[in-house]
């Protein structure tokens, strides 16, 4: 029976229930991309976003972006012929709407082409040249970057996935290292968590966050911004928030899946979007009722093992030692703070922007790539149960932010390899000045002039710019 604009309403048990069967099976085996595009959508007003908002009970699509407030772009993929329906139909309705990826298979064919064939590379340069599981993520970092880094790093595990997988932290300090039942005690300096793929689908996240790491250190003891780094704070990181269901995304054909894999009682749906699932306001905006929805926020606040894994630890370690959480996604170049729940503005708004400014600020300086910055309810969208909100709300760490990297949509979630560098060196561009700048706010010279070379820069280059934190920190509003 037709529904909305003449789409298919949800099928009723069982044939809901063989669909699913029938689509986890293809998805094991292998599941190509040939038919599908990727459409962009904006609203003219809130009748029209409402439009949007209702294709999101349809079994044939696929929301890379859930939809926001009129104005605002939301990117669905779903096959050739369903868009040829679809756009005309909501063009009627006030929705602005055109096919923005017209060929996704050929960006997930290129996607899966490593570049380190190409050229002569080091360890280093290979491996950040391509993507790579989960499990070589922790071989590689684990059994090569840590001990040879031993100083400064070593690695614990806050806790298992449903699948048994590890949830290793990497922790990078040049302070001491005391621990307390094999977890990490508070050493005096001032902490940071920063994670990536805690959703999935978003690949170039964990792959920029690994460069990040490795960069800062092998440059300690080099280069002065990184050693600065390392003996001022404690760092913690995350490159795997998500390993069930990251490594379904890369091995199993199933691309674009977001959630975990855990079960969810009574439903043949898998998986809860561990970014809902967080104990801050919980269940209460932007999220699915439903266990097949993409944005499942979970049977109940902090009921999957990761997330509950990420709160722990927080928690024990003690939130006050935390001056910064970072949240790295992809994509939209955006970053975000309080709240996500809701429009208001949280209590510390003003402070939390200007950090979110100098943050985007070296971020656009090593490329040139344009970001914006600002509240993520009223940026993109609604979200409730996020890890921000939480640390923020219920840990009371005042600077946390989400950072949705590269790209604006040209390739969404299935960035060439060829960007894994340059989205790293933003990333870490951007976790160094946030963490200097809140630490000493007038500090200066925090970052050298090759974080901002134009030989990286993909779009035509801005005016001359005075690309060094002290132009920032001096109020100038042409660094770029």
């Amino acid at each position: 029976k037709a529904g909305f604009m003449g789409l298919p309403r949800r099928q009723p048990f069982p044939a809901r229930m063989l669909q699913l069967l029938l689509a986890s099976t293809a998805y094991v085996v292998a599941q190509e991309y040939g038919d599908q595009v990727v459409v962009c959508l904006t609203p003219a007003d809130e009748a029209a976003a409402r439009a949007i908002r209702e294709l999101e009970s349809s079994n044939d699509m696929n929301f890379w972006s859930e939809p926001g407030l009129p104005g605002s772009r939301t990117d669905i993929m779903l096959s050739r012929d369903r868009a040829g329906e679809l756009l005309p139909r909501l063009a009627l309705l006030g929705v602005e709407g055109r096919i923005c990826i017209e060929d996704l298979q050929a960006l997930v064919d290129a996607e899966r082409r490593p570049l380190s064939s190409r050229f002569s590379r080091s360890q280093a340069q290979a491996f950040h040249a391509e993507y790579h599981t989960g499990e070589e993520l922790l071989q590689y970092f684990v059994g090569t970057v840590v001990p040879a880094h031993s100083n400064t790093a070593s690695t614990f595990s806050i806790g298992t996935t449903h699948e048994g997988r590890d949830l290793r932290v990497i922790r990078v300090t040049g302070g001491a290292k005391a621990t307390e039942g094999g977890l990490p005690s508070p050493n005096g300096l001032p902490a940071v968590w920063a994670q990536s793929l805690i959703h999935a689908r978003e690949h170039l996240a964990g792959a920029s966050l690994a460069y990040a790491v490795d960069e800062i250190l092998t440059q300690y003891g080099v280069e002065t911004w990184a050693t600065n780094l390392v003996d001022r704070f404690d760092l913690y990181f995350l490159l795997v928030a998500n390993p069930d269901g990251y490594s379904f995304s890369f091995s199993s054909g199933n691309r674009f899946w977001r959630k975990n894999r855990a079960p969810n009682a009574g439903s043949f749906c898998v998986g809860t979007d561990l970014n809902r699932n967080f104990n801050y306001f919980w269940g209460t905006a932007g999220v699915g009722s439903s266990p097949c929805s993409d944005v499942y926020a979970g049977a109940a606040p902090a009921s999957e093992a990761e997330a509950a894994a990420i709160q722990d630890f927080i928690s024990g370690f003690g939130a006050s030692h935390f001056i910064m959480v970072v949240d790295v996604h992809t994509y939209g170049q955006k970053v975000l703070y309080p709240w996500g729940y809701t429009y208001a503005a949280s209590p510390d708004a003003a402070e939390q922007g200007d950090v979110a400014g100098k943050v985007t600020a070296a971020i656009e300086c090593v490329a040139g790539a344009s970001f914006d910055h600002g509240p993520s309810a009223a940026t993109i969208y609604p979200t409730s149960g996020d890890i921000t909100d939480w640390a923020y709300g219920a840990m009371g760490i005042t600077h946390v932010m989400t950072i949705e990297g590269r790209d604006l949509g040209r390739n969404g979630f299935v960035a060439p390899p060829e960007l894994i560098v340059p989205a790293g060196r933003e990333i870490l561009s951007g976790l160094v000045v946030g963490a200097q700048y809140i630490r000493e706010p007038a500090s200066a010279d925090l970052l050298p002039d090759a974080f901002c070379r134009p030989a990286l820069r993909e779009a035509p280059p801005p005016p001359p710019a005075r690309c060094r934190l002290d132009c920032w920190l001096r109020g100038f509003t042409d660094c770029r």
